[in-house]
């Protein structure tokens, strides 16, 4: 017997196939945001003066809000890159934190002196 789906189950398995590729392209689409921030918050901490302030939480804020959006989509592949994704997230908001917090440290240190 042949198993293939067809008709409209077919149409509904390629819908989703095409939504799910997409929703995997933004998801890496936003892991590449996240390694240039981390590059912008390396850039800041080492030159105040040169560089902006990036903000990494708006980065981290839209991450989640496209979270929300995509979340309970039926592919294991876009739940797998989404934990992914907010797995190397929740590892960069550590390490910015840390270092927002020892270059604070590092700035109350120079105005004691």
């Amino acid at each position: 017997r042949d198993h293939r789906l067809g008709g409209h189950q077919g149409l509904w398995k390629m819908a989703l196939d095409t939504e799910a590729e997409k929703i995997i392209k933004e998801l890496r689409e936003f892991k590449h945001e996240i390694k240039r921030m981390d590059l912008k918050v390396h850039e800041f901490i080492s030159d105040r003066e040169k560089y902006r302030n990036p903000y990494p939480e708006g980065l981290a804020g839209k991450i989640r809000k496209y979270e929300k959006q995509v979340y309970r989509s039926p592919s294991n592949e876009v739940r797998l890159h989404l934990d992914n994704l907010l797995g190397s997230l929740l590892t960069y908001e550590r390490s910015w934190k840390q270092l927002f917090q020892a270059d604070a440290e590092r700035g109350r240190n120079r105005r004691v002196r």
